[in-house]
């Protein structure tokens, strides 16, 4: 979970990364922010699936929407996925409100490995069939791990920050009891993984080790 405050230029500057989600939630939000259809766009573009709930376009006391009239024609636009309605849940200003999930094969040329990367043209290809992701870096195709890389969730604030600077220490010798000295200790080489932190092999030119300053700061 992140403790984070999400904005439209921020979803943007998010999905310019390789970051990338099999399934986003967009549940009872979009109608409260100033820019939703810029928000909806953003997340878009790096879900391979997107759950989104909205107030219906009566609903006087949902406030401040800027969402509609046609709620599923707004989704088609903004989203440039496949709307499918899965149906309706209850609300707590009204009966119920509509569920759609929006889905459907993609493409997209991320110009970021992760959050502050150097910029990349035409580095990175990811294209989603509709049930998994496929990866090419450098016009080679590469086996895609799912997770996050931990340097992004530095910046996003996340809840835990105590637990993942032990795990990441720990991953971190796991890995160099195995390979051997790491030689880019960084979080940016560091995926959240559902079965954990994972280190990979960044190599660079020399020696160097952020880490420990990286997680001192981790979470604030």
């Amino acid at each position: 979970m992140c403790r984070f405050g999400w904005s439209a230029d921020f979803g943007h500057r998010l999905a310019g990364t390789c970051e990338f989600f099999e399934n986003a939630l967009l549940l009872s939000v979009l109608h409260w922010l100033p820019e939703p259809e810029e928000v909806l766009a953003g997340v878009c573009a790096m879900a391979g699936r997107v759950f989104v709930e909205l107030p219906e376009p009566d609903d006087a006391t949902a406030g401040g929407s800027r969402v509609g009239p046609d709620l599923e024609e707004w989704l088609r636009l903004y989203s440039g996925r496949s709307v499918r309605l899965l149906g309706a849940v209850p609300a707590h200003t009204s009966a119920t409100r509509r569920l759609w999930v929006l889905e459907g094969p993609m493409e997209r040329r991320p110009r970021r490995a992760y959050l502050g990367a150097p910029v990349w043209r035409n580095r990175f290809l990811q294209r989603w069939d509709g049930r998994r992701l496929w990866f090419w870096k450098d016009g080679e195709k590469e086996a895609w791990t799912p997770g996050v890389n931990l340097w992004t969730l530095s910046k996003m604030r996340c809840a835990g920050a105590d637990a993942i600077r032990a795990e990441t220490a720990a991953a971190l010798g796991a890995w160099e009891a195995e390979h051997g000295p790491h030689e880019d200790r960084n979080l940016w080489n560091v995926l959240a993984t559902a079965e954990g932190l994972k280190w990979f092999d960044g190599r660079c030119d020399g020696a160097q080790d952020g880490l420990a300053g990286q997680l001192e700061g981790f979470g604030k």
